[in-house]
C-alpha cells in the first residue's frame, strides 16, 4: 500500500527537471558532433582544394617556363674564283650561300646565325684578292634577315692577318661571349701555331688548331655563369690532333663546366656528332665541298630554368641529312615549393 501511494504521488520539481534534461543533452550531443564532423570535412576539402591548386600554379609555373630560342650554324664557305681547290667547288660556294640564306629567312627564321670559319679558300693569293673575296662572299651572307656571328678559320689566314679579318669584316675581337634568351653563347679563337709557342696561325701555319694559355684564361671567364652553355670553334674540340693540337687538354679543360651542352665546329668536310663527358660536340659539314654542297644546320635550343633540362635539336641539311638531339640536364637550384611538388613526384615531364 505504501509502494502504491509513492508511486502515485506527483513528481518533485527536481525529478521534473531531469527527465526533461536529458533528450535536449543528447540532441545537443548530436548537434556538436555533426558539426565537427562537417567542420573537419570542410577543412579537410578546403586544403585538399588548397594543395591542389598549389601543384595546378606550380606545374602551370615549370610548365611556362619551358623556353626556345632558333640559331642557325653554316660550314666553311671556303669561297674562291677558281673552279675547284682539292674537292672542294669553291667557286659555287657563292650560289649555295645564296640558297642557304633564303632558306633561313623564309622558312627557319633564326635570331641569329654564326659562320664556323674559313669564310674563303684563299690558298695561293695575293692580300688584296683574298680582302675582295670576302667582301664578295660577305655580301651574300650579309643579306641574312637575322643577325650575323663569325667564327675565325685558318684559311681565313691563309693571305691576311687576323687583325685584317676583323676590318674586312667588322668584327671587334677575335672571340666573344654573349647572352642570347636563356643561353650563353661563346666563339672562341683556336687558330694559334703550337711550335710558336702559341702565336697567331698565319700563312706558314694554317692547318692545325691550338689553343694557347691566354685563350684558356679568356674561356675561365667566358665560361662562367649558370646559364646551359653553347659553344664555337673552327677547329672540332674532340676529333684528335690532326684538328687540334692540344685537343687532350682542351676537353680535359671542358670538364670542369658542367653548364656546356654543346660544342658546334667547321673545320672538318663531314658532319659528326658525338658525346664526350657528358658534352655534345657538332661538325657542321662545309658549305663548298663536292660531297656535302649546300651543307647549313638549323639548331632550337630548349630550357627550363626551374627543372634544369637543357635540350638542343639539330636538323643538318645537304647531302648528309641528320636531325640529332643534345641534352643535358643542369644542376640548378629549386624553390621550395618545387622542392614540395618533386617530392611526391608531381613535377611534369618539361
Amino acid at each position: 500500500a505504501i509502494g502504491s501511494i509513492y508511486m502515485s504521488l506527483p513528481p518533485t520539481d527536481n525529478q521534473e527537471e531531469i527527465h526533461s534534461d536529458q533528450p535536449n543533452n543528447t540532441n545537443g550531443r548530436k548537434r556538436w558532433i555533426q558539426l565537427g564532423i562537417l567542420s573537419a570535412f570542410i577543412l579537410t576539402l578546403v586544403l585538399s582544394l588548397s594543395v591542389l591548386a598549389v601543384v595546378f600554379i606550380s606545374r602551370s609555373t615549370i610548365t611556362n617556363a619551358n623556353t626556345t630560342f632558333r640559331f642557325g650554324a653554316i660550314g666553311d664557305f671556303e669561297y674562291g674564283t677558281r673552279n675547284k681547290v682539292g674537292n672542294k667547288l669553291v667557286r659555287q660556294a657563292y650560289a649555295e650561300l645564296e640558297k642557304v640564306v633564303q632558306s633561313y629567312n623564309t622558312e627557319f627564321q633564326p635570331t641569329f646565325v654564326i659562320e664556323m670559319g674559313d669564310m674563303v679558300e684563299s690558298s695561293g693569293i695575293k692580300r688584296e684578292k683574298a680582302k675582295k673575296q670576302f667582301g664578295d662572299i660577305n655580301a651574300v651572307f650579309e643579306k641574312l634577315l637575322a643577325r650575323r656571328e663569325y667564327v675565325m678559320g685558318n684559311h681565313d689566314l691563309r693571305a691576311l692577318t687576323k687583325a685584317e679579318v676583323r676590318e674586312v669584316l667588322g668584327l671587334a675581337d677575335n672571340h666573344k661571349y654573349f647572352d642570347e634568351g636563356d643561353w650563353r653563347f661563346v666563339i672562341m679563337d683556336t687558330n694559334f701555331d703550337k711550335s710558336r709557342e702559341g702565336a697567331d696561325m698565319g700563312p706558314n701555319h694554317y692547318v692545325f688548331g691550338f689553343v694557347p694559355e691566354s685563350e684558356f684564361v679568356w674561356l675561365e671567364e667566358a665560361l662562367q655563369t649558370d646559364r646551359p652553355i653553347i659553344l664555337f670553334s673552327h677547329h672540332p674540340l674532340n676529333t684528335g690532333m690532326k684538328n687540334l693540337r692540344n685537343y687532350v687538354e682542351m676537353l680535359e679543360f671542358l670538364k670542369r663546366y658542367p653548364n656546356i651542352v654543346l660544342a658546334v665546329s667547321g673545320h672538318d668536310p663531314i658532319f659528326k656528332f658525338a658525346e664526350v663527358d657528358d658534352i655534345f660536340h657538332l661538325t657542321v659539314d662545309n658549305l663548298a665541298n663536292k660531297d656535302s654542297l649546300g651543307s647549313f644546320a638549323t639548331l632550337e635550343a630548349h630550357y627550363n630554368r626551374y627543372t634544369g633540362k637543357a635540350r638542343v635539336h639539330i636538323e643538318h641539311y645537304g647531302p648528309t641529312r641528320q636531325s640529332v638531339i643534345a641534352e643535358r640536364h643542369l644542376d640548378t637550384p629549386k624553390p621550395w615549393w618545387m622542392r614540395t611538388i618533386d617530392h611526391y613526384g608531381w613535377l611534369p615531364q618539361s
